[in-house]
């Protein structure tokens, strides 16, 4: 039948086959147990550690009986808080030999101590999954005992605190999937959508409505190509009407156009006539030189398809150009 997973927590109860099933610990994520049975050499109704030397396993043993004169309730809080931890780091398998009262009567505690539930709500939450279980008269004695306990520290606090007292939550049953963000999303945009398109209905026809005389006082006509002002591909002077055609290009007639500003280095004027001819020379040289070397620095980064300088001079040559590029 394998274990019950209690409510939405990940805490299962199960009996013994249930705690020596490796695979099944492993399926489940289950990496803690609570063993409320004796030890194996007291009693032969004692159930070992199965998987105690495991060092992803973590147990804790409640050596009780199933009997009337026994006491659990000093068990409690140490049972308890080993599951409320252990719950952070995985699966919590709670069992005994038969899974039915010691192990369901832990189960009831702690949700009675973590989720604030009655004795008959959390056993209610128990049969759901586990209808076997059935705690004896005496722990369930001891469950009413420590629901009054928890009802006194409640009412404590509230008074201290000068706050009513929470009311305690009806169960923690599983809950439907809360939807993902996307699909709430998607949900959500198809009234905004919807809204949307509604609404620029009369926002459409209100933009179009003047547009018919926006458009022929753009135009300086009725209608116009497409809203935007006509235009003509003849440019020039103004037409035969005297109107303008186009965008005059160029200056008026007559008007003098101004000198253009000098392109790169060139000779200066202030110098005599050998030295602006020396200048020329220089300038010419070092331009070509650069155009040497960025042509070799092109070739030298893949640019351009490079083979290995056969010679050593070649290669010598070759390795001053790239220091001259780097430079």
């Amino acid at each position: 039948m394998g274990p019950a997973r209690i409510g939405d927590l990940r805490l299962y109860l199960g009996d013994r086959h249930d705690a020596k099933d490796r695979s099944l610990l492993r399926s489940l994520k289950i990496t803690a147990v609570l063993n409320c049975t004796p030890p194996r050499d007291e009693s032969s109704t004692g159930c070992p550690n199965f998987f105690e030397k495991e060092p992803a396993m973590r147990y804790r043993r409640v050596p009780i009986f199933d009997t009337q004169a026994e006491d659990a309730s000093g068990h409690f809080d140490g049972a308890c808080d080993f599951i409320a931890s252990r719950l952070h780091h995985g699966g919590v398998l709670v069992h005994c030999n038969r899974g039915v009262s010691r192990s369901a009567t832990f189960v009831v505690a702690h949700l009675m101590t973590s989720a604030g539930l009655s004795v008959d709500g959390a056993l209610d939450l128990v049969r759901e999954t586990r209808p076997s279980a059935a705690p004896n008269d005496a722990f369930l004695a001891q469950l009413r005992a420590l629901e009054a306990r928890l009802d006194a520290a409640r009412a404590a606090d509230a008074k201290r605190t000068g706050a009513a007292p929470a009311p305690a939550p009806a169960s923690c049953r599983r809950r439907p999937a809360a939807p993902s963000a996307r699909q709430r999303a998607a949900s959500g945009s198809g009234g905004a959508r919807a809204a949307r398109a509604r609404g620029s209905g009369g926002a459409r026809a209100t933009r179009t409505g003047g547009s018919g005389s926006a458009r022929a006082a753009r135009t300086g006509g009725p209608g116009g190509a497409r809203g935007r002002p006509a235009r003509s591909r003849r440019r020039g002077p103004a037409g035969a009407s005297g109107a303008a055609i186009g965008p005059a290009a160029g200056p008026p007639p007559g008007a003098k156009r101004p000198p253009s500003a000098p392109r790169g280095p060139g000779p200066r004027s202030d110098l005599p006539q050998s030295s602006r001819r020396r200048r020329a020379v220089e300038v010419a040289e070092r331009t070509s030189e650069r155009a040497l070397l960025a042509r070799g620095a092109a070739t030298w980064r893949g640019r351009a398809p490079w083979r290995r300088p056969a010679t050593a001079a070649a290669r010598r040559r070759a390795r001053w150009s790239r220091r001259a590029c780097r430079s």
